[in-house]
């Protein structure tokens, strides 16, 4: 399970659950899923400043 929380202690805004028993597709989504993140955190910080 990965999620994603703006400040320690506060809920996540989201969450992926996965089951699937092919590592190499495990780790794919977990990769894909924290570019996902840090881009989406890239674009806020880019809004922010604007």
């Amino acid at each position: 399970m990965i999620h994603h929380a703006p400040e320690v202690g506060s809920l996540p805004s989201g969450m992926v659950v996965a089951n699937n028993v092919d590592v190499q597709r495990c780790n794919l989504l977990i990769h894909q899923t924290k570019r996902i993140f840090r881009h989406r955190h890239r674009w806020k910080k880019i809004y922010l400043a604007g």
